[in-house]
């Protein structure tokens, strides 16, 4: 493929995906939207690199396009391609799939544990161990007895 050709493929699946997420705007501002998005993930890219890409004017680098891919929960070389092959859609979307019938029965406690876990194991959450504990909670995360 030429590329022009991969330059145009990666732009319209970019745009594509951007379309699917709820408060991405739809022309005017989405460079904005993306750049402030990307660095609150750890990059700084101008509003005008951001254009270049949903331009097909240019590529991110391998890096970049790892952290874009984490971002639009999407697979980054697939991007890169010109394909959207999603890795995580919304919380719980994958986890309600694989458990059919029984996400709906289950507590929402449950839920929200089963959430939390699947963002942790995509990197997309911090690690229980990595958060201080609060001053009502013991180093195990457990609630510290209080004196009666």
């Amino acid at each position: 493929m030429s590329q022009v050709g991969v330059l145009d493929g990666f732009a319209r699946a970019l745009n594509q995906r951007l379309d699917q997420i709820e408060g991405c705007p739809e022309d005017w501002g989405r460079a904005k939207w993306l750049s402030r998005s990307l660095h609150r993930l750890g990059l700084t890219i101008s509003q005008q690199g951001t254009r270049k890409w949903l331009c097909g004017e240019s590529l991110p680098s391998q890096q970049n396009a790892v952290l874009l891919g984490r971002l639009l929960r999407v697979d980054a070389s697939a991007l890169l391609d010109g394909r959207i092959v999603p890795t995580l859609g919304k919380p719980g979307d994958e986890l309600a799939a694989a458990l059919g019938d029984i996400w709906p029965l289950m507590p929402p406690a449950a839920r929200a544990e089963l959430i939390e876990f699947a963002a942790f194991k995509a990197g997309l959450a911090p690690n229980k161990q990595d958060v201080k504990p609060t001053p009502s909670e013991s180093p195990g995360g457990d609630p510290i007895p209080s004196k009666k």
